[in-house]
């Protein structure tokens, strides 16, 4: 094919919508993929026959859309157009998929694998839990040894690693704290006993439609102590930690800092963030407020003052949800390509200017330090970020959280309910 008809095919696929991209002239060139430690029964997809053309397809879950629900994010495709300019043999279809359960990017990944590997991606957005159900199946590949240092975080390597072995690059994390309305002389409200000396009125998801505690219940159980799993592995909730933590909401509800039925109308984080931003500086009573980290820091104007979720003792405490980048194996060309892009999307400057888009947070401090934030803040995120951990297990979280929801419905909605009691309750629902 000569130059001219070359050039002419090139800029036909970009006007189909076509991204075309491939491997810098300066990249070194990457150690093989490796296959799971634990592989599949089932054989693993045809490969593709060579062509000078390599054609990637990136699945990407519906929390990355942009402000038309289903829609890729701008922020995204922008990159892929400015990373396809350097490149030209490589062509990327980005497309959207329902994040998670049935429909979801790992249901899909799992049903189609054998059945129709044509319609594989080579390259996918999934979350902790699924990226190590993928792994262990064999639908996902191992990253070459450099990648396992990917993070200085770890939750993050807890959430890509397994038995040594990266199974993604960590892309972005959601995770929430608190920000709280600042009093004069007054400390933080960092404990359960600063909370309630400063007289601050809560806000935070009471009663989820999903009948789930939200992250608020849950972060502040574990973070006091308590335990979610036993030695063989089964739903497990401490009777002390319990009875403390609806002692404490007790006493909230006692000191008319709990508004039942206020908090019951909200669904999430986001939810508190709205009304804390309206509110936080004028309530008649201090705030305090669950908040999504990357919709805080992200936004043109930040109100309040940060801190995390409050536990018993004041011990800095978070969950967070891990979404990475991980490489679905078909053939070596697409698998170097599609690492090429996943390297390129998860380089600082990319995952700085999208996290912020979407309202995550990135892991590495290259990125944040992108976000100019004070040092302070940047201390906090630090700070933040070390002391995360995942979420309880898919095996055992529906079942601990319901249990620890049906609790503290126990300890506000019935009279005269006590701490043990509403204990009892939980542990009943956590047996059924």
């Amino acid at each position: 094919m000569n130059i001219r008809l070359m050039l002419i095919v090139v800029g036909l696929l970009l006007l189909a919508g076509c991204i075309a991209v491939s491997p810098t002239p300066e990249a070194t060139p990457a150690t093989p993929l490796q296959p799971s430690p634990t592989p599949t029964t089932q054989p693993r997809p045809t490969p593709l026959p060579a062509s000078d053309l390599t054609t990637l397809t990136l699945w990407v879950p519906d929390v990355l859309s942009g402000e038309t629900p289903g829609e890729v994010h701008p922020t995204l495709l922008a990159q892929i157009n400015t990373f396809s300019r350097n490149h030209y043999n490589i062509q990327v279809q980005v497309l959207m998929k329902k994040a998670e359960g049935a429909g979801g990017l790992y249901d899909l990944l799992s049903t189609t694998y054998s059945a129709a590997p044509a319609v594989l991606p080579d390259l996918v957005i999934l979350n902790h839990t699924d990226l190590r159900l993928a792994a262990e199946n064999g639908f996902i590949l191992a990253l070459p040894p450099e990648e396992s240092a990917s993070t200085a975080y770890t939750f993050a390597r807890e959430a890509t690693v397994i038995e040594e072995r990266a199974y993604g690059l960590p892309f972005l994390s959601q995770i929430a704290h608190t920000v709280y309305t600042p009093l004069p002389d007054v400390a933080a409200p960092l404990s359960w006993t600063t909370v309630l000396t400063g007289g601050y009125s809560l806000l935070f998801p009471l009663a989820p439609a999903s009948g789930f505690a939200d992250d608020f219940l849950v972060g502040a159980y574990l973070g006091s102590g308590g335990q979610v799993v036993d030695a063989e592995g089964r739903a497990l909730l401490d009777r002390p930690h319990l009875e403390e933590l609806y002692r404490f909401v007790g006493v909230m509800a006692a000191a008319g800092l709990l508004d039942r039925e206020r908090l019951a109308t909200l669904a999430d984080a986001q939810a508190c963030w709205e009304i804390f931003q309206q509110e936080g500086t004028i309530a008649a009573q201090p705030l305090l407020s669950t908040v999504p980290a990357g919709r805080y820091w992200s936004a043109p104007e930040r109100v309040g003052l940060v801190a995390w979720t409050p536990t018993r003792e004041g011990q800095p405490f978070a969950l967070a949800q891990v979404w990475s980048l991980a490489i679905v194996g078909n053939e070596s060309a697409h698998e170097m390509a599609a690492l090429e892009l996943a390297r390129w999307l998860n380089a600082r400057g990319q995952v700085a200017d999208f996290s912020k888009a979407v309202g995550m947070l990135p892991f590495s401090q290259e990125a944040l330090a992108l976000w100019t934030l004070s040092p302070a803040d940047v201390a906090f995120l630090e700070q933040l970020l070390d002391s995360a951990v995942l979420p309880p297990p898919k095996s055992v979280d529906q079942t601990v959280r319901r249990a620890l929801q049906a609790g503290l419905d126990y300890m506000l909605t019935t009279e005269a309910a006590t701490p043990e009691q509403a204990a009892t309750h939980a542990l009943t629902m956590l047996r059924k």
